[in-house]
């Protein structure tokens, strides 16, 4: 795939981004004239509350299908995405059952004691389509079928749009009408995921009985995701409580709206390039085993040049952040004054985007999984000390320093792999009897290790990637 190609699809996604942001823009003056910065603080609570039962839904199976997609043939990947769809049925249902049954015990837990229970109910069917929704993306995604993708993400948030303006506007409904527009946008992608799935035919790769048996293969690989998705979540998500807990949910909205052009920035620039550059880098790796180094190398330059040019961005788009405020009701005019460090503190997951290629084309797990975790804790514990003190402030200044702190944890690994490799390249395969396969030096004389060592607790990289990956497939065909 071509650097052209990959520019054309960031385009693509980034513009769809943008009209998929545009009408969430037209639809948040009305949002907000309908909703209380308390009911938009709840909100917040409900949708940081659906995070963490997505990831516990989840089990970090679409995780483990980034890691194993590219290094799969194509029957085994029609395999292994049956397998994890039976699998989660398998195990969510029952999850979605279990904590349907006991809405009051943590609605009463979690929530003001007024919150309505059918928020939560629907916040948890939410929860369980969004898998098959990010799966349905994931795949299109590898596909590099940028168009369709936006094509029905637009639908998909026109059917957003539309229910919750009628439900704000002729049913005053409040926030309940937010939360429906998402199950039925929800409910929409989930069909035409379904139908394309019988289109392909893939049902008749299902065997119930074989993913059932695979549990064992899948669920250990999977799960140390989830440790990783938490923390993710505790960074973006747990200073909402944390506001709550020391201040109200009226400061909870307010955060909540400067939150929201990170966000944006999320939507119109981080998004596009996992989805375009990420699979780009991915493939070079794949094809072109002998030259990672090199590769990393200018992925690296790109990293600089991103984070300098879109820091110019921010810089020059906050001074026109004054022309919101007649836009705004008065109430959220506070809001302005924290985009600009919230907008700075989404740079640095820029780059440990661009950090986290080579780390996932060699399948550092373990170090995915937990590089969150010292980022995380930190988040809180600065949380728990500055909002006492600072307010919202303290929150904000928390979040630019995780993040900081996350991305140059990520840059440091990435350079400890990069290093191993750069190292056993320089070691001659002939002078060593040496074989070299992939971007990894198996010495068979067992003689001169290379000095930079990886930790071991990360096993990807205690072994072979390639003799990792055929241990992997032997296992699957063994249970064929």
């Amino acid at each position: 795939m071509k650097i052209t190609l990959v520019i054309r699809n960031f385009l693509t996604y980034s513009f769809g981004s943008l009209l998929l942001r545009g009408i969430s823009f037209i639809s948040a003056p009305i949002t907000l004239y309908y909703v209380s910065p308390s009911e938009f603080g709840l909100l917040a609570l409900l949708t940081s509350f659906g995070s963490i039962c997505t990831i516990l839904f989840g089990l970090g199976l679409r995780q483990l299908l980034t890691i194993e997609f590219f290094h799969l043939k194509k029957e085994k990947r029609i395999n292994f995405i049956t397998d994890l769809i039976i699998f989660y049925c398998f195990i969510g249902i029952p999850i979605l059952g279990l904590l349907l049954s006991h809405l009051p015990f943590y609605k009463n837990l979690f929530f003001p004691s007024n919150t309505n229970s059918w928020y939560l109910a629907i916040v948890l069917c939410n929860c369980f389509l969004f898998f098959f929704v990010e799966l349905y993306y994931q795949l299109l995604r590898f596909q590099e079928k940028a168009i369709t993708l936006i094509a029905i993400q637009l639908i998909s948030t026109a059917i957003c749009f539309g229910i919750t303006i009628l439900g704000l506007i002729y049913y005053q409904l409040g926030i309940g009408s937010m939360l429906l527009g998402q199950l039925l946008s929800l409910c929409f992608t989930t069909t035409v995921g379904f139908m394309s799935f019988l289109y392909k035919r893939m049902y008749t790769f299902i065997k119930p009985k074989r993913a059932l048996f695979r549990t064992w293969l899948y669920l250990p690989k999977s799960i140390v995701f989830m440790p990783g998705l938490l923390f993710s979540w505790i960074i973006s998500g747990a200073d909402r409580w944390l506001l709550a807990y020391f201040m109200d949910l009226h400061t909870v909205g307010i955060y909540a709206l400067a939150n929201t052009f990170a966000q944006l920035f999320y939507f119109l620039v981080l998004m596009p390039m996992g989805n375009a550059y990420i699979p780009y880098m991915l493939k070079q790796f794949t094809a072109k085993k002998n030259l990672v180094a090199s590769i990393e190398k200018q992925n690296r330059k790109h990293m600089v040049w991103a984070m300098a040019f879109c820091f110019f961005l921010i810089s020059l788009g906050s001074v026109f952040l004054i022309l919101l405020k007649p836009l705004l009701p008065l109430t959220y005019h506070k809001a302005l004054i924290y985009i600009f460090p919230l907008l700075l503190a989404q740079l640095w997951v820029m780059g440990v985007y661009f950090a986290n290629c080579l780390l996932q084309f060699n399948k550092c797990t373990y170090f995915l999984a937990f590089s969150i975790l010292i980022p995380a804790t930190i988040n809180c514990t600065l949380n728990w000390l500055f909002i006492p003190v600072f307010g919202l402030a303290g929150c904000v200044g928390a979040t630019m320093l995780a993040n900081g702190i996350y991305f140059v944890i990520t840059l440091l690994y990435n350079r400890i792999i990069l290093n191993n490799i750069i190292l056993q390249k320089k070691s001659s395969p002939l002078l060593q009897g040496a074989t070299i396969k992939g971007s990894y030096l198996i010495n068979q004389s067992n003689e001169n290790p290379p000095l930079t060592q990886i930790p071991h607790s990360d096993k990807a990289h205690g072994r072979h990637l390639t003799l990792q990956q055929e241990e992997f497939t032997e296992q699957l065909d063994s249970q064929d």
